[in-house]
């Protein structure tokens, strides 16, 4: 599934995010060590594409990527075998973490895994972990607007596993797909599509953590390209635990902050073809945000809100998105309205809203939960402790363990960097 948000990302940015803006001319050393702001470094070369991939397998040097800066560290690194290749992985967690957009998480996972499994383009998804709808999402070099578009409304009108249907109900976090395997007649539909678009094959890796489905990679080759090999195959598969931590990381390595919502909660009532028929005027300012980048020519609905009104109608699913910006937490939730119409809500996350996917990305664990809850209620440790049957110690122990978790200094910015942003 797919959600964008980057849209809204990128125009509530452009409108009242100064300070973000500044934050990424300003020199970080964490950012500097992670490679994120590293001088420009020579492009890998196809003698150190030898030393890694298998006898046979060094791409040709007109299909070398355009840019692969070498990972820029102060120690030395190997370069032999499929081990050196993963080497390259074990930052790409820090990095992550200190990744302010998902266009920086997406170029810096890109730029590790291409070392390993070549690529032409590349689709980064985040799914809301409580929910599994999509919250965060980069691609380049990826289909167009109007094929993602087709592709979104065919999984939903005849149940076609494009793109996780089968990805994460499978045996194997691993899946192929593309225009030169005609042995596939369940992508039958899609071969043409990527033909008509020049690529050529698809290398999809499901990424979960203890269970949970937490988002999914897939990486292109144009047609006339190699193929993905085995070889290809069983690298992406030791990739899916490196990059789930790093996914992971974009969001539990940020301190927790207060949030500011730039617009009130608005309204979008979306009928059965998937047209606006009525909003209010806050509605029709957060449709505006994501109208330049995710709306195919023709289609009035963009894709963050098509995806999330798919999903309210399919039956028993609870259709909520939790997406991260650069003011705090947008919230989305759709609900079927009668007639084929469906409602979409759009705001600044409310604390009981968000609390459960940031449960899941902090790693709160049940016990910390529970303290948590108690302390928005506004009881002091004590109270919590008589309340829960735990020692003021045990309670105190928890709170360290959240503000440690959290990036927090201590209860009043806990509660402030969870209560919903205020507008404006």
């Amino acid at each position: 599934m797919w959600l964008a948000a980057l849209s809204l990302d990128r125009q509530v940015l452009a409108a009242g995010s100064a300070d973000h803006s500044a934050r990424l001319r300003e020199p970080d050393p964490a950012r500097a060590a992670s490679g994120l702001c590293a001088t420009a470094l020579p492009p890998i070369s196809r003698e150190d594409w030898a030393r890694f991939l298998p006898e046979g397998e060094v791409p040709a040097r007109a299909r070398l990527p355009a840019a692969v800066p070498r990972v820029n560290s102060c120690r030395p690194r190997s370069f032999s075998g499929d081990d050196a290749g993963m080497d390259l992985l074990e930052d790409a967690a820090p990095a992550a973490g200190v990744a302010l957009t998902a266009r920086e998480l997406g170029a810096e996972l890109s730029r590790r895994v291409r070392v390993l499994v070549p690529h032409d383009g590349y689709v980064i998804v985040v799914l809301d972990p409580v929910t599994g709808a999509g919250c965060l999402v980069d691609r380049h070099n990826w289909y167009s607007p109007e094929l993602r578009h087709r592709l979104e409304l065919q999984m939903f009108h005849d149940g076609s596993p494009y793109l996780t249907g089968r990805l994460f109900t499978g045996l194997e976090p691993i899946e192929l797909a593309g225009s030169e395997f005609f042995e596939e007649p369940r992508y039958a539909h899609l071969h043409d599509q990527m033909r008509e678009e020049g690529y050529g094959q698809e290398l999809r890796i499901a990424l979960r953590h203890r269970g949970v489905a937490v988002g999914w990679v897939a990486l292109s080759r144009q047609r006339g390209s190699r193929p993905f090999s085995d070889h290809d195959v069983a690298r992406a598969e030791r990739l899916a635990t490196p990059l789930t931590e790093a996914l992971r990381r974009f969001f539990s390595a940020k301190p927790l902050r207060p949030g500011r919502c730039p617009l009130p909660p608005g309204i979008v009532i979306v009928d059965q073809h998937h047209q606006v028929v009525d909003a209010t005027p806050a509605g029709r300012a957060w449709l505006s945000t994501s109208a330049d980048s995710t709306r195919p020519p023709g289609a009035q609905l963009p894709h963050d809100l098509l995806n999330i009104t798919l999903l309210a109608r399919r039956p028993g699913t609870r259709a909520v998105s939790r997406v991260p910006m650069p003011h705090g937490w947008l919230s989305l939730r759709a609900e079927p309205l009668g007639a084929g119409n469906v409602v979409v809500t759009l705001q600044a996350a409310p604390t009981e809203l968000l609390l459960p996917a940031l449960y899941f990305w902090y790693g709160i664990t049940p016990g910390e939960r529970s303290v948590l809850e108690q302390a928005l209620h506004g009881l002091p440790a004590k109270q919590i402790a008589n309340r829960l049957g735990l020692s003021p110690h045990t309670v105190h122990d928890h709170f360290k363990a959240i503000y440690r978790k959290t990036g927090v200094a201590g209860k009043d910015e806990l509660l402030a960097g969870l209560a919903a942003p205020a507008v404006g």
